[in-house]
């Protein structure tokens, strides 16, 4: 079998070396010259307070961006199944009409409503004058009540006197 050579370091070969373990060393200490450790600066609440705002108002804008973009592509794809779904079959291109048809005309009923609804309260002032009444004839109400309560007792008053003179008569006989 044949010996390995040795090698031996030359005068060069041992510069070259000095050379690259130098430069590791600089770039060794660039890195750590520039992890340095900071001083911990002092912020204000006012400054820690719009910063977290700025936050805050970022996820939101990326939040509302991504909604945008899902609720566009849906848009798309819904508008484009529709008009699928109708070419592909008359019917149901005859039952879309239908519904839409279906869905003005109870629109229309509920704008009606709401017409009537405001009608009633722009009659409002009627409403009230009505009550006014309505209080008259209450007070009316109330006072023939009484009168007829009063009647009431004096018929029961005359219906024990009457029953009381029988029954004496009838004993007195």
């Amino acid at each position: 079998m044949p010996r390995r050579k040795t090698i031996t370091k030359s005068a060069t070969t041992k510069r070259v070396a000095k050379k690259k373990t130098s430069a590791k060393k600089k770039a060794a200490s660039k890195v750590i010259a520039s992890k340095k450790i900071e001083a911990p600066v002092e912020m204000t609440f006012e400054e820690e307070s719009k910063i977290e705002r700025e936050k805050i108002i970022a996820m939101w804008a990326a939040v509302g961006f991504f909604i945008i973009i899902i609720f566009s592509f849906w848009i798309i794809s819904f508008k484009s199944s529709i008009k699928h779904s109708i070419k592909e079959t008359p019917a149901s291109g005859a039952k879309f009409n239908q519904l839409i048809s279906d869905f003005n005309i109870a629109l229309e009923e509920t704008k009606n409503n709401f017409n009537d609804f405001q009608d009633v309260l722009e009659e409002d002032s009627v409403i009230a004058e009505e009550s006014e009444v309505k209080e008259d004839q209450i007070q009316k109400l109330e006072q023939r009540i009484s009168e007829m309560e009063k009647q009431i007792e004096l018929e029961k008053f005359l219906d024990k006197l009457n029953s009381e003179l029988d029954t004496e008569s009838q004993t007195g006989e």
